[in-house]
């Protein structure tokens, strides 16, 4: 388990070496926190979803999620009854940006997938997630990798609320 002084960042490598020697930004203790306390934010407990299929996305997807706030590249701020998401961008090329900030699920957010089948899932994220982030849905269809990864994970506890 690394100390504090050890917060450093260091690349995805398919290394098992490196893996084995990455550096965290935040404990697992902390991850879990983070993500814990913004599942309460919406009151969402994974225990009570209504299908076996939510249950595992979100325990799943959960830690996944938790492993990108651990090394540094999501970082859930919640202030009362908000949040803000920050995402540190890794393999997206095509975008000129560093990082994405997404605001919590709103009604406008919601209004922005209106129109889109409820089958459509990956064109509802887009433009959900493109309206948290105040940047439209063609630039989340740009995020590429992890990045892309993360922002359906996010998307996984917008959706529900």
């Amino acid at each position: 388990m690394p100390q504090d002084s050890e917060n450093i960042r260091s690349p995805i490598s398919s290394n098992d070496t490196a893996k084995s020697k990455r550096k965290y930004a935040l404990s697992a203790e902390q991850a879990a926190s983070q993500y814990e306390e913004f599942l309460e934010l919406y009151d969402i407990v994974v225990e009570e979803l209504p299908t076996e299929k939510d249950r595992a996305a979100f325990t799943s997807g959960g830690s996944k999620l938790q492993r990108a706030i651990r090394r540094g590249d999501v970082d859930i701020a919640i202030d009362g009854c908000s949040v803000r998401i920050t995402h540190i961008l890794r393999q997206s090329p095509r975008i000129q940006k560093t990082q994405i900030v997404y605001h919590g699920i709103s009604n406008t957010m919601k209004a922005a997938a209106d129109g889109v089948a409820r089958t459509a899932d990956y064109a509802r994220l887009c433009r959900i997630m493109g309206a948290s982030c105040k940047e439209g849905p063609s630039f989340i269809m740009k995020l590429e990798g992890i990045d892309s990864s993360i922002c359906e994970l996010i998307a996984m506890v917008f959706m529900k609320v």
